[in-house]
């Protein structure tokens, strides 16, 4: 039914706060809305809601597969939990196995092909946290959208070496 519907017309972006909490929230909703459509037909907060009162924050979505990491063959595994962006991925095969995670909450981590495990900070974090969210779609959930700052470019300009 949704998809049958025409999309909203966006609002005009008349001043620059209108474009940041107007236009912006437009263009994520649609987004949203085709990239993760089970929260096609409620607001952010009511989806949050929603998925509370349905269960689906236990819900964990699971995608494998096979894999090459270093030239090598693997299989590929990743878990994650859509309102709260905690994942776990592996990379493994006869010969080596990789894994990292984030428990949803603060903690990322690796463990590396001798078994080490470490708490990923700063840019490692920071860099683990966006490739997978932006991956997976997580970034699109409402909860994880306000952990990150998202805003239009007032100004585009295209490097000169491109």
């Amino acid at each position: 039914d949704l998809l049958a519907s025409p999309p909203p017309t966006p609002p005009p972006p008349s001043s620059a706060a209108s474009r940041e909490g107007t236009y912006l929230d437009y263009v994520l909703s649609q987004i949203t809305r085709s990239q993760v459509p089970f929260l096609a037909s409620a607001s952010s907060d009511e989806a949050e809601s929603a998925d509370e009162a349905s269960g689906a924050n236990e819900q964990v979505v699971v995608i494998e597969g096979e894999a090459r990491h270093l030239g090598m063959r693997c299989e590929w595994k990743q878990h994650f939990h859509y309102p709260s962006g905690a994942f776990y991925e592996e990379l493994s095969n006869d010969d080596m196995q990789v894994w990292w995670g984030y428990d949803g909450k603060e903690c990322t981590w690796e463990v590396d092909f001798s078994g080490l495990p470490s708490t990923l900070e700063l840019d490692d974090k920071e860099t683990s946290l966006l490739c997978t969210w932006i991956r997976n779609g997580i970034w699109l959930m409402p909860g994880i959208r306000r952990k990150l700052h998202i805003a239009l470019a007032e100004e585009v300009q295209e490097p000169r070496d491109w």
